[in-house]
């Protein structure tokens, strides 16, 4: 064993052992990593230690398989992937891939494979360890960070040439493209893992909301109606990913994406229809608020007022064609030629669009004067929901005089009489709310929004229940606001005489996020990302857009354009066909070598299998090297000398076989002899 087969098994030990730390069941990778030990058995003594090599690796092989098939990756779904658990995942099969190469069932790319892969491993891992709110973590992953950048420099060195100090650029392509095509294999292996029956549910759900001309979000809760497990199945999946990126002077805050009016046994509703909002308007036309039922929005021609500050938001593809804002969104400005809204104000894109990134105008509170409210539509109860819920409702708001004493007096009684968790289980046959507020369980926000709605309106007073997400972080790097997955939340919507629509969050303290600032370095890697995920996305919008004026081009020339134009272009490419055809004739000398020395051919594989056979015994021949030095090398430096004084005398002959042809034949065989009793003697089959 060479000292960088060495490193490279302790690389893979420490990757298990990372994997391990990151993962719920340790095992797995844990075993993983100790098969490549397995590495050493070529240094033992015995003959078929590279057979029980390979035998190691399949059993290994096997026992992943088996891992997968009794134990399914369940947070793989159809129409999202759960970021850190799938690189963990990926980061098994890598793992995998490079324990065939250390066991020298791939011997010819083991040098590559590990430290190109390895890089992966490493980043995935320091990212996941970088965003834990635990210090030690970070600690594990400042560490792992910098062996990225220790495994990269190696990973360059092992494409140097062994005569020279200059990069072998083919040999590292290749092995880029073995980590890419790896990364595509895992990719697949992904795909063939998900769970059949939910994806023919889910495949079905969008065949029906299609025929029913709905539209089936990616994300649950952000369609027309939102369940009360909606965002606790968000919560549950602990999930980091950060959805929302808004460039702003202060928190947001609450970011909204929906808004909802109707209750029905669990779950609220949106008006079902969407109203085309100016499909002929350019995209920096503000739409400004001129609706008695909240933020509807109007064409308006009119520059942007000097009152109201600009909001740049950029949103991620998982949240479908939604658009989020804030209370106090005045204009919108996206780059689409039509948006869709309903009757509440909810806003998305038109035929499935992505937004990508928009503008929105905010203005102060109390800067506009107040819209009346057609107070109705935010007073309804059902009358049977509102008889079992009274009682709670009069308990609460007794001696209560003001709005604002009230909604104290509501928060106070959530805090005092309910905890909060994000499992409740809700008795069969019963209304969720009645039950969460007549039984006093603990629940999560969603119940505490919905609840406080429904009391409010049983008091008079104008409510709304509103979903989106809580943005309290600040990336000091990239000077944005984020928001993740797990900061999903749902609160209410006020209407007071005095001051509009205000905010009103019921849920307790320890219900919402807490806020505690990333590293410095992984705010670094996310502006990165994110800043280099911007510059290709406006690369592709540039590269889009030429394409369709060529297109369009194209589809506006006649008959007789188009004929000439492709006479010129097929006698263009006639002529540099045969240009390369001429520079790819062969040399006269090598055509009189090939009649000189018929047998070229078979002594060239001849080497070929000779030098595969020094490879696969951690030996390699430089690609500039002599036979004559190599050989001096293989005698110098070889620890085996008896094999490497049989190897080196090969070599010599092969030498004098091929630049003294004299009696050909002869030495072909006699070479081809000494070729099969060496590799037959090097597996122990004298």
């Amino acid at each position: 064993m060479t000292p960088t087969k060495g490193f490279q098994i302790l690389l893979i030990l420490i990757e298990g052992g990372m994997l391990a730390y990151l993962s719920d069941n340790p095992w797995p990778p844990a075993i993983l990593a100790s098969v490549s030990l397995v590495g050493l058995l070529p240094m033992l003594p015995i003959s078929f230690s590279r057979r029980l090599a390979t035998q190691f690796f399949i059993l290994g092989t096997l026992l992943l398989s088996f891992h997968w098939a009794l134990f399914p990756p369940q947070f793989i779904s159809f129409s999202r992937l759960d970021f850190y658990r799938t690189g963990y995942l990926l980061s098994e099969i890598i793992l995998m891939v490079q324990l065939a190469a250390v066991t020298m069932v791939l011997p010819r790319f083991w040098k590559h494979i590990v430290p190109f892969s390895g890089v992966l491993v490493y980043m995935f891992a320091g990212i996941r360890l970088l965003r834990s709110h635990d210090h030690r973590a970070q600690l594990y992953g400042y560490w792992a960070m910098a062996f990225v950048i220790v495994l990269g420099f190696y990973a360059m060195s092992t494409l140097r040439k062994e005569d020279d100090s200059k990069l072998n650029l083919g040999r590292g392509a290749r092995a880029i493209a073995l980590s890419m095509v790896l990364l595509a294999t895992s990719g697949l292996i992904l795909v063939l893992n998900w769970n059949l029956p939910k994806l023919e549910g889910k495949v079905a759900d969008l065949a029906v909301g299609f025929l029913r001309g709905q539209r089936v979000d990616a994300v649950a809760g952000w369609g027309e109606s939102s369940h009360l497990r909606s965002i606790q199945i968000q919560k549950d999946e602990q999930d980091s990913h950060i959805v929302l990126r808004i460039f702003a002077g202060r928190p947001p805050i609450h970011v909204k994406g929906l808004v909802f009016d109707r209750y029905d046994q669990g779950r609220w509703l949106t008006p079902s229809g969407y109203e085309d909002l100016f499909p002929d308007s350019p995209p920096d036309v503000p739409f400004f608020k001129q609706h008695s039922l909240g933020p509807i929005f109007r064409a308006s021609k009119n520059p942007w007022p000097e009152d109201l500050y600009e909001i740049g938001v950029w949103q991620d593809s998982e949240l479908g064609s939604r658009l989020f804002r804030v209370l106090e969104t005045e204009a919108f400005s996206v780059e689409s030629a039509s948006l869709l809204v309903d009757e509440l104000g909810n806003l998305r894109m038109k035929e499935e669009e992505k937004p990508g990134s928009y503008r929105i105008l905010v203005g102060q509170p109390g800067d506009r004067p107040l819209i009346p409210v057609d107070a109705s539509r935010w007073l309804v109860v059902d009358s049977s929901l509102e008889e079992k819920c009274r009682p709670v409702a009069e308990t609460i708001f007794k001696n209560q005089e003001t709005i604002e004493e009230k909604l104290t007096a509501l928060k106070r009684y959530f805090v005092q009489e309910h905890g909060y968790s994000l499992g409740i289980e809700i008795s069969t046959g019963v209304d969720p709310i009645v039950y969460f507020l007549t039984e006093k369980k603990a629940a999560h926000c969603e119940y505490f929004a919905s609840a406080a709605t429904l009391l409010l309106r049983m008091e008079g007073i104008p409510a709304r229940y509103v979903t989106g997400f809580l943005c309290l972080t600040r990336n000091q790097v990239g000077g944005y606001w984020v928001a993740t997955n797990d900061e999903a939340h749902a609160w209410v919507e006020v209407h007071t005489p005095e001051d509009g629509w205000k905010t009103f969050d019921p849920t307790p303290p320890e219900g919402l996020p807490q806020v505690d600032p990333p590293s410095i370095f992984a705010n670094l890697f996310d502006a990165a990302w994110f800043r280099t995920k911007t510059f290709v996305s406006a690369c592709y919008r540039v590269v889009s857009q030429l394409t369709i004026a060529l297109f369009t081009f194209i589809q506006s020339l006649g008959a007789r354009e188009i004929a000439i134009g492709s006479a010129i272009l097929g006698a263009v490419t006639v002529a540099l066909g045969w240009k390369r055809r001429r520079k790819k004739v062969l040399p006269v000398g090598v055509e009189v070598e090939r009649e000189v020395m018929p047998d070229l051919d078979s002594l060239r594989s001849l080497l070929k299998t000779m030098d595969r056979f020094v490879s696969s015994k951690n030996f390699e021949r430089g690609s500039s090297e002599t036979y004559h030095r190599f050989a001096d090398r293989l005698t110098n430096e070889w620890n085996e000398k008896d094999l490497a004084s049989e190897v080196s005398g090969w070599y010599r002959a092969y030498a004098h076989a091929r630049f003294a042809p004299a009696g050909l034949p002869d030495r072909l065989n006699e070479l081809s002899e000494r070729l099969s009793d060496l590799t037959q003697t090097a597996e122990g089959n004298p």
